[in-house]
């Protein structure tokens, strides 16, 4: 499978550059209520994660905190705790795998290291779930089948029962109309006077 099919392409994904100010991030992950996001450079080259944990980090290095101070300083200049490794557009599903059982998201990134998109992890799990599920559903759906087809028409039999019409026979008995015979015990005839029949 090719790796562009799970691929979010850059378009669709919010992203932030280097040269933005710490205010502005803080912003954009507050309105988005995102923990991370993939930061480019001004050539639009992948540098790097930042995420919630990093900001706070550097707020609690900085302390007292001053939102002036959020507001000239650059979100490329703050220490990132752990990085979110990126994927060539080249590479195959089990590198993209390895990476995505670590984070979130993980960014793709093109021969020149530009930013090109992510693949998400939802995206992946959702995607293995559907294929896993469509294999536990085949035996039901044939099942599901075989009862439609043996419930069709007037003639149906089920687990031993033939039902066709008023005559039915469920396991030896045999009900006839009004006349009933069921292992030579008397019916009834029509004018509802016991009857013996023989068997």
């Amino acid at each position: 499978m090719n790796l562009l099919f799970f691929l979010t392409p850059k378009s669709e994904v919010l992203y932030v550059d280097s040269h933005d100010t710490v205010r502005q991030v803080m912003e954009r992950m507050e309105y988005h209520t995102y923990q991370a996001i993939p930061m480019i450079d001004s050539y639009g080259h992948y540098v790097g994660t930042i995420t919630e944990g990093d900001i706070l980090w550097w707020i609690k290095d900085d302390l007292p905190f001053d939102m002036k101070k959020a507001e000239t300083e650059y979100i490329g200049d703050i220490p990132r705790k752990r990085e979110n490794l990126p994927v060539s557009i080249q590479s195959d599903m089990e590198d993209l795998m390895s990476k995505a059982v670590n984070q979130n998201f993980v960014p793709v990134v093109d021969d020149r290291n530009v930013f090109i998109g992510m693949v998400r992890r939802t995206v992946i799990l959702r995607d293995v779930y559907n294929k896993y599920a469509a294999k536990l559903d085949k035996p039901r759906q044939y099942l599901d089948r075989q009862r439609r087809q043996a419930d069709a028409g007037e003639n149906r039999q089920v687990y031993g029962r033939v039902d066709a019409g008023e005559n039915r026979q469920v396991y030896g008995q045999a009900d006839v109309g009004e006349n009933r015979q069921v292992y030579g015990q008397p019916g009834m005839d029509e004018n509802g006077n016991a009857q013996e029949l023989t068997i």
